[in-house]
């Protein structure tokens, strides 16, 4: 299954739930898709997302 992301105007496609990116030394988990909407099932969106502010503040 692919999954699409979409941030402002930018989609970014993906084979995985996972989205990630690269500071030059590592690749950084950034969000993760948990449990995806389902109506029919009661299930809502539930995301991890890791998410810092430029001064390193995490925000949640």
């Amino acid at each position: 299954m692919k999954h699409a992301f979409m941030f402002g105007t930018t989609i970014f496609l993906s084979e995985q739930n996972t989205l990630t990116y690269s500071d030059g030394l590592s690749n950084i988990e950034f969000l993760r898709v948990l449990s995806f909407y389902d109506d029919s099932k009661g299930r809502v969106l539930t995301i991890d997302a890791n998410i810092t502010s430029p001064a390193g503040n995490v925000i949640k």
